[in-house]
């Protein structure tokens, strides 16, 4: 078999972050059986997809799955919440992350919350102190549903009063 290599290209934008990678491939069918050169290419193909995986984490997501919060300023010591109810009669599965860039810093971060059930009519959250002074806002995502199923925003709180609150999008 006559491998020529061959250049793929992997292109995904999100609103603030851009991947690019340059794959070198073969074509032909990849095993590892034997040659050392395709075990390389299996281990460069698994990478690849666990970046694909990565990245697709990364972005926004379905919109009708979908709601982001505005920006919120927090100061050191208070309290961060993205809460969320499920609206409908049925349970559903909610994945919570908060965005957040600490004020004099270029790089955004984020935490996740588990996959959380969420039963019909209640509420949930994602909440943490604030050990800096940042910028955040949450990403709500229904898993087993659409977002018209859901209210939410996100909150600064100081000690058990709510400073300030923004509804999701």
């Amino acid at each position: 078999m006559t491998h020529r290599p061959s250049r793929r290209f992997l292109y995904v934008a999100g609103p603030s972050m851009l991947v690019l990678a340059l794959v070198l491939g073969a074509t032909g069918t990849v095993s590892a059986q034997g040659n050392p050169i395709n075990a390389g290419f299996a281990a460069v193909l698994d990478a690849i997809a666990k970046l694909q995986s990565t990245v697709e984490q990364l972005l926004p997501g379905n919109p009708e799955t979908v709601r982001f919060t505005p920006a919120l300023r927090f100061e050191t010591g208070d309290i961060a919440f993205c809460k969320v109810v499920n609206t409908s009669d049925v349970p559903l599965t909610i994945r919570i992350r908060f965005f957040f860039k600490f004020l004099g810093t270029t790089s955004m971060n984020f935490f996740d919350s588990p996959e959380l059930q969420v039963p019909a009519g209640d509420v949930t959250f994602l909440n943490g102190t604030v050990g800096q002074a940042l910028d955040g806002y949450c990403r709500f995502t229904v898993v087993n549903g659409t977002a018209k199923q859901i209210r939410a925003s996100v909150s600064a709180h100081s000690g058990t009063f709510e400073k300030v609150a923004q509804p999701a999008e």
